[in-house]
């Protein structure tokens, strides 16, 4: 009996019965680990889907340029441009939604991109119909980027 509480107390210390000692803080030091883990994995992935949308924008202002013969870009183009793929990438980067990774980036590139190219219909509608899809194809490269080549996924949503 006395042995059991001893070696009951010696093992709540953290030491094993071969003597060894087993510090009982691992399991939690173990889950700060993953924890903190996955935090770095989160930044990651958010850093990696902006600048593939600061990408995308730049993919976008060269193609504008060689489609329509290298006009002057003006900063309300070059503003409006930027802002929308980096948004693209990064609501692409904080997004949890559970579909397939390329379904993904191209539902959400669609979404963002119509916020801009709905305004190219009244005047010019190849403008609509070149600056849409290819805010999906751009939805796909960032969700690619981040999912398969750099090995971020998306994070499922954490409960409170």
């Amino acid at each position: 009996m006395c042995f059991f509480s001893i070696s009951a107390k010696l093992r709540y210390l953290g030491f094993s019965q071969s003597g060894f000692f087993i510090p009982s803080i691992l399991p939690m030091v173990s889950e700060s680990f993953n924890r903190f883990r996955s935090e770095i994995m989160y930044r990651k992935r958010l850093l990696v889907c902006t600048l593939g949308g600061v990408l995308s924008a730049i993919f976008c202002l060269v193609g504008k340029q060689i489609i329509y013969g290298f006009p002057e870009i003006t900063w309300g183009v070059l503003a409006t441009t930027m802002a929308n793929r980096i948004l693209l990438g990064f609501i692409i980067g904080i997004s949890c939604w559970r579909i397939n990774y390329l379904l993904h980036g191209a539902i959400l590139g669609l979404i963002v991109s119509l916020s801009v190219s709905i305004g190219f219909l009244p005047d010019k509608i190849l403008g609509f119909f070149l600056y849409t899809p290819a805010g999906i194809a751009y939805g796909i490269m960032i969700e690619w980027l981040a999912t398969v080549v750099f090995k971020s996924p998306m994070r499922a949503p954490q409960s409170s």
